[in-house]
């Protein structure tokens, strides 16, 4: 049986290209909500003392098929912590490519799982809905 490990790696805020277009970028949702790709403080995970690194370490598990296939890849999943914690519209740009797909949806589950031990963001002393990144990276030993 192969050895696998699943690399964490650490959290980031949308892509480089997206970080400086906020107001074009922004999702309009209703009239005073948005999703904002900057934010003066930036949502913060919490778990039983965990860090997301580390609460993914903990419960991503490499799927037994794409182990027995030889299966790698680095998964990168977006979503959005709301203003009450919650993780929203979580997605990957990865879906749809067949061979990795055991794997997207490994990593869109335990990201969903995160949902609630999130500290929203805040801007202007106000809570606001982030756009947020993570790259899950699987790698076979």
């Amino acid at each position: 049986m192969k050895a696998f490990r699943i690399v964490s790696l650490i959290v980031f805020i949308s892509s480089s290209s997206v970080l400086f277009a906020q107001a074009k970028d922004s999702v309009s949702l209703g009239a005073d909500e948005k999703i904002v790709s900057v934010a003066e403080t930036i949502p913060a995970f919490s778990y039983k003392g965990k860090g997301i690194s580390e609460f993914i370490m903990d419960n991503l598990k490499y799927p037994q098929t794409a182990i027995d296939n030889g299966i790698e890849a680095n998964i990168i999943v977006d979503f959005v912590v709301d203003t009450m914690g919650r993780v929203l519209y979580v997605v990957s740009k990865d879906n749809g490519n067949a061979r990795k797909q055991i794997l997207v949806d490994e990593a869109i589950r335990v990201i969903k799982a995160t949902s609630g031990y999130w500290k929203p963001g805040y801007t202007n002393g106000k809570k606001v809905r982030m756009r947020m990144r993570i790259p899950i990276t699987f790698k076979l030993d």
